[in-house]
């Protein structure tokens, strides 16, 4: 019973803490009720994508953030992988995780600048197509706006993303 209770507080907490996602936790919600045994046994694999990770400029608290997260959720974390912003690394490394965990979570490589490569690669390997997501655009001006920032053509190319993706901000 402890570990049900602390995953509905997690929940709630979450909820409460990011009301922007609350539909998106409803449903994360909705579906572990509904397959709790497959849930407990679900494994996961965080693969943050970007070389500045990578050279120690910034700090991956992502990782740190959402492996708790899932863990709390009942899931396995099988693997967190840090990963260059290049295409043959993406490739090979989704592929793997592909094979090795039901739950994959890509986090990082997709900024306003012109060499990242994440999201192409991305719907090359999922053989979909690359198209803006008006949810994302709108959140991402939110944002912006929030910071007393415009929206320039780098943040707004930050919403074109792999059409069959789902998106968790």
């Amino acid at each position: 019973a402890s570990d049900v209770y602390k995953r509905q507080t997690v929940y709630r907490q979450l909820r409460d803490d990011y009301p922007e996602m609350r539909a998106q936790l409803d449903e994360l919600q909705r579906q572990y009720e509904e397959n709790q045994a497959k849930y407990k046994r679900m494994k996961a694999i965080i693969i943050t994508i970007g070389d500045e990770i990578l050279l120690g400029q910034i700090l991956d608290t992502n990782s740190q953030y959402i492996s708790r997260q899932l863990t709390r959720l009942g899931a396995e974390v099988a693997d967190i992988l840090s990963i260059a912003d290049q295409r043959e690394e993406i490739w090979q490394w989704v592929d793997y995780a592909m094979k090795q965990a039901e739950l994959i979570i890509v986090t990082g490589g997709l900024g306003p600048t012109k060499d990242d490569v994440t999201k192409k690669v991305l719907a090359e390997y999922f053989d979909t197509r690359l198209v803006m997501n008006e949810d994302v655009l709108r959140w991402i001006g939110k944002l912006l706006e929030n910071g007393g920032m415009r929206m320039n053509e780098g943040n707004r190319s930050q919403a074109i993303l792999p059409e069959s993706a789902k998106i968790l901000y």
